[in-house]
């Protein structure tokens, strides 16, 4: 029998650090290069819309995507997703990202991982990741990865979940 259950679970994913971007200093004699890092910015307080790799019956799943205001990071990325787990069921949740800076290289990601007790005494251990890329201005693609650990109040494991890799495409 194949159960699918709800879950309310808001994946709020932890804030990246980057390191600091190095610029060559321009001198009288260089030669002025093209920054190509402009390209590969959101667009300035966007949003993007699109889907994932995953369905529910023929529809695909939605992912949704706020830049900042400045373009340079994503204030806000929504993903929904299904993990099937060893049990025969399956999981339905939404994962939200604030705030991930992007990389000059158009490159933004996040992974995280929390615990949450669970009704029967047990506990529920999620393990998140999301990596995306502006490979320009109106398009932004990606990975996202969920897995879930449930445990009996001992600590042993009573079931896992994962949504394997999911694949995801934004525009504005």
């Amino acid at each position: 029998m194949h159960r699918s259950k709800s879950i309310g679970v808001a994946a709020a994913l932890s804030a990246g650090l980057l390191a600091p971007l190095a610029l060559p200093l321009a001198t009288a004699s260089a030669k002025p290069r093209a920054h190509a890092a402009s390209s590969h910015h959101a667009r300035n307080n966007e949003g993007y819309v699109g889907t994932t790799s995953q369905k529910s019956g023929k529809l695909a799943l939605p992912a949704d995507l706020r830049s900042s205001r400045n373009g340079k990071a994503v204030s806000r990325f929504d993903l929904e997703w299904i993990a099937t787990c060893q049990d025969k069921s399956s999981l339905t949740g939404l994962s939200i990202s604030l705030n991930k800076a992007i990389s000059s290289s158009g490159h933004f990601s996040s992974s995280n991982s929390f615990k949450e007790n669970t009704a029967s005494g047990g506990s529920a251990t999620f393990g998140v990741s999301l990596a995306g890329y502006f490979n320009r201005p109106n398009l932004a693609t990606g990975t996202f990865d969920i897995k879930i650990t449930y445990a009996d109040k001992s600590g042993k494991t009573t079931n896992s979940c994962d949504s394997g890799k999911v694949t995801w495409s934004v525009t504005p």
